[in-house]
């Protein structure tokens, strides 16, 4: 490898993970801190600085990061020996699943394909839309099939992708409710692209949806100008007060390592604290 890799942050990640068998649970949880940041880990794998047992979501995130961040440094075997190291601490689903993404960004289609089935089998919903990806130009069914299965197990992109398909009735039978129900559960995810959909499609939402939609996508671009028309409108409208409240956190997933969506949820939690004030 030209360059140290961040298998180096997993390297000292683990270290002081394992620590834990022998010292107290919150030092442990200080030094692994410490020692991720001692090798440049940077905000984005805080989360993973918690105290044991180490869960599935949290091994599969630092995968990601580390995996996402330096996979063209890494041969394929070093890949899959970094990620047998910590299998221990996956699901089984969540195991296949990323064995199935190494082998796919090493051009190893049969292989990947293989893996995401079995994931997506057994309820990976990121696994099954990596398979309807797969098949919706060789089995149109079967890829619909795998389509659903992802969108209904909350899958943002496949939900904003179905959605697509049942407002423009492409390969699938017109539904707009259906649609808009799917675009919504995606939006509320903080996918941008479901936000932007349901602006245009304001026509078919109530008026408290609409203004929900709208604060939430002037917000999303730290555009805070228009937060006292906003208010006005909300002031007497105690649905949208308390739909602001109930996806209050919406607002901080949405890009939520960056200073603009720190911003975004104290302006928020002022505007939900006026409103319940009225």
């Amino acid at each position: 490898m030209k360059i140290i890799s961040r298998i180096s942050v997993v390297a000292y990640f683990f270290l002081g993970v394992f620590s834990f068998s022998n010292a107290n649970a919150e030092d442990s949880s200080i030094s692994s801190c410490e020692l991720m940041d001692e090798v440049g880990a940077i905000h984005n794998a805080l989360p993973l600085c918690l105290k044991p047992p180490i869960s599935s979501e949290n091994a599969v995130t630092l995968f990601r990061w580390v995996f996402d961040n330096d996979f063209e440094n890494l041969e394929l075997e070093e890949s899959l020996k970094f990620l047998e190291s910590i299998k221990k601490h996956l699901k089984n689903v969540d195991y296949l699943y990323l064995k199935g993404l190494v082998f796919a960004s090493y051009q190893q289609a049969d292989k990947s394909m293989d893996l995401y089935k079995k994931a997506a089998d057994i309820g990976h919903p990121e696994a099954a839309y990596d398979v309807y990806l797969a098949l919706r130009f060789k089995s149109v069914n079967e890829a619909m099939k795998y389509l659903k299965q992802s969108a209904e197990g909350g899958y943002s992109i496949a939900q904003y992708s179905l959605g697509i398909m049942l407002l423009n009735g492409d390969g699938i039978e017109k539904d707009v409710k259906k649609s808009i129900e799917y675009i919504e559960a995606s939006a509320y995810q903080g996918y941008g692209s479901a936000i932007s959909k349901l602006l245009d499609l304001k026509l078919y939402l109530n008026e408290t949806d609409q203004l929900f939609w709208e604060l939430v996508s002037e917000l999303g671009k730290g555009n805070y100008e228009k937060d006292q028309t906003f208010m006005n409108k909300i002031k007497d409208n105690q649905k949208l007060c308390k739909k602001l409240e109930n996806y209050s956190m919406l607002f901080y997933d949405i890009n939520n390592t960056s200073d603009v969506s720190k911003q975004t949820f104290n302006v928020l939690k002022t505007l939900v604290y006026s409103c319940l004030k009225n």
